[in-house]
């Protein structure tokens, strides 16, 4: 009889469609097990919206919020991984920055401002 085992959070993170660079932090894996299994699987979403969208396109094509809509849509890629894997790149450099205190540095920059 095989043995069972728990999936890794990498792998239950992979289940949900996220690349592999994505990076759950110092977080317990007890909550990265409970964030994926509250979490949607990227694909269905993106394949979801294409389809509601094909079906509403007399409907989106009426207005001009709607039309943006379409125009997003009709144009993404027909498959999320790369552009997904960009958002993810984007969102852990910022918090990267964070961390280090760069972008808090410069956001009080622009709050304070320069008075010298």
């Amino acid at each position: 009889m095989p043995r069972e085992r728990r999936l890794s959070p990498r792998e239950a993170a992979r289940l949900q469609g996220l690349p592999d660079l994505f990076d759950f932090g110092p977080q317990p894996d007890a909550a990265t097990y409970k964030q994926m299994g509250n979490g949607v699987n990227t694909g269905v979403v993106w394949n979801v919206v294409k389809a509601h969208v094909e079906r509403d396109h007399r409907l989106l094509s009426a207005t001009e919020a709607g039309r943006r809509i379409l125009a997003a849509v009709t144009t993404a890629p027909a498959d999320p991984r790369e552009a997904l894997a960009a958002a993810v790149e984007r969102g852990q450099s910022r918090y990267r920055s964070l961390q280090s205190g760069s972008l808090a540095d410069e956001t009080m920059e622009l709050l304070v401002g320069d008075h010298s």
